[in-house]
């Protein structure tokens, strides 16, 4: 391009020869975020409608010669109607809340919520434990992990409970409430 009308014209679309890039020198102009999915033969970039539609024409990176290939994705997205919705089952929104989880490990300590699958407390059974309060927690932590039972390691005061030592003495309404309200002060 020797005058500047010849790159107004190649700019609106009136020149009639696009001089040549190599890939190399394309791929630079248009940087790490629109790349070409191909090249053709002719050393023609070819981009995906995606990336058109979220990055623009690749004029505005100085690429004046390419091609176009449509997506599915972009040419007819999936719109559920109502009947669909209803047919395919979403499943529900969970917000994560780090009070809420902050309540149910407090509870699950205090053994007022949680499970133990039966299976699990019967190998505990089977395998035994001690009657000293101060190493029952530790032995059953033990066995926990053992049997690849971490996540049943906050119900230890329930698995001690369905064992028949003696539940852990908490006042729920008043001692529960005041940890729960230090911990939405201190997050």
């Amino acid at each position: 391009m020797d005058t500047l009308l010849d790159a107004a014209k190649l700019l609106d679309g009136l020149a009639d020869e696009v001089p040549e890039m190599c890939p190399e020198m394309t791929e630079m102009m248009l940087g790490p975020s629109m790349k070409p999915v191909r090249w053709d033969d002719d050393k023609v970039p070819v981009f995906d409608s995606n990336q058109i539609a979220l990055y623009g024409l690749p004029e505005y990176f100085g690429v004046y010669k390419y091609r176009v290939i449509a997506l599915r994705e972009t040419e007819s997205p999936m719109v559920m109607d109502w009947k669909m919705s209803i047919e395919r089952p979403m499943r529900p929104i969970h917000r994560y809340s780090r009070v809420e989880r902050f309540t149910n490990t407090l509870a699950q300590l205090i053994a007022c919520r949680g499970k133990v699958p039966k299976d699990l407390i019967t190998e505990i059974k089977k395998v035994g434990f001690t009657d000293n309060p101060d190493l029952i927690w530790n032995q059953i932590r033990a066995i926990l992990k053992e049997r690849k039972g971490r996540k049943y390691y906050n119900r230890i005061p329930t698995i001690l409970e369905i064992l028949g030592f003696q539940k852990v003495g908490v006042d729920k309404n008043t001692l529960v409430r005041e940890i729960i309200d230090d911990f939405r002060i201190i997050r």
